[in-house]
């Protein structure tokens, strides 16, 4: 798609994408200052997942005197554990997406035009 548009366009295309695409240290600062709280899953775009994350979160914390809570809270750390390594991935994800988004609406104007 890429190969579609203008030299200049795809400098502007790269001009937004910088400007709104997420880094990987912001991302590894979320998860280890608000891990728990999945903040860093809320700064990827991945809102649903966040949000269980966030509400298993708080029934653990809760529910911590008692041995459900206790799975709760390990499945939590679980979770945790696996992203700290998947974080570099999913920020490539998310910035593939945002400059294909871009890509598809600088084609969708030029088509209108």
């Amino acid at each position: 798609m890429k190969e579609q548009l203008t030299p200049e366009q795809n400098r502007n295309i790269e001009r937004l994408v910088n400007e709104k695409k997420k880094k990987v240290w912001v991302a590894y600062l979320l998860l280890f200052a608000f891990g728990g709280l999945s903040a860093y899953r809320f700064y990827l775009g991945d809102n649903t997942v966040g949000a269980v994350i966030l509400i298993l979160t708080i029934i653990g914390f809760f529910t911590s005197l008692f041995f459900i809570g206790v799975l709760i809270n390990i499945s939590i750390l679980l979770i945790l554990f696996v992203d700290l390594f998947r974080i570099p991935v999913r920020v490539k994800e998310y910035n593939k997406k945002l400059e294909e988004m871009y890509i598809k609406q600088y084609l969708h104007l030029n088509k209108e035009v």
